[in-house]
């Protein structure tokens, strides 16, 4: 009887993993790890606005904007303005901590802004802690970023989005 039940679960597990397979949607540790080199070298603007959804949206909560849909977003980037250069030729940022949950189809990256220049000022370091949501389809349909800006004045100016929570 025991020997059966075994079985008998085995067979349940097998089934599980297989049905989890057929479902064909992609796990999003690629999509993440894109994310994060394409936004670390910050070079191919292209390529970073195509892991989002076409409607996809993000909060700065800090800084106080929210984007909608990729033109939004990439407004909110303009990563051809020219406005930005990273000091000692580092990455834009380095990740301390990466945390992905396939099944909610979230991450979570900890770490920290590399100092730059930005419209001729020297900023950062700055810690952050930034969350990723994807679609079936390994877009990114949500981003919230929460930055430690300073000085803290140049950045308070945005609205306050806890008044338009979703």
């Amino acid at each position: 009887m025991t020997r059966c039940f075994a079985i008998f679960i085995v067979l349940l597990l097998v089934g599980c993993k297989s049905s989890l397979k057929q479902n064909n949607v992609p796990t999003i540790k690629p999509q993440v790890e894109q994310f994060i080199s394409t936004y670390q070298a910050r070079v191919d603007f292209d390529a970073f606005l195509k892991l989002y959804a076409d409607s996809a949206q993000l909060e700065d909560l800090v800084y106080g904007h929210h984007a909608v849909g990729k033109s939004g977003i990439a407004a909110f980037y303009n990563w051809n303005g020219g406005n930005f250069k990273v000091i000692d030729d580092l990455k834009t940022f380095k990740v301390d901590r990466l945390i992905i949950d396939e099944q909610q189809r979230q991450a979570v990256i900890t770490g920290h802004f590399n100092e730059f220049i930005y419209h001729g000022q020297k900023m950062g370091p700055w810690r952050f802690v930034m969350t990723l949501q994807f679609n079936e389809k390994g877009l990114i349909t949500h981003q919230q970023d929460w930055i430690n800006y300073t000085p803290k004045a140049d950045f308070m100016t945005g609205k306050n989005l806890n008044k338009t929570i979703p």
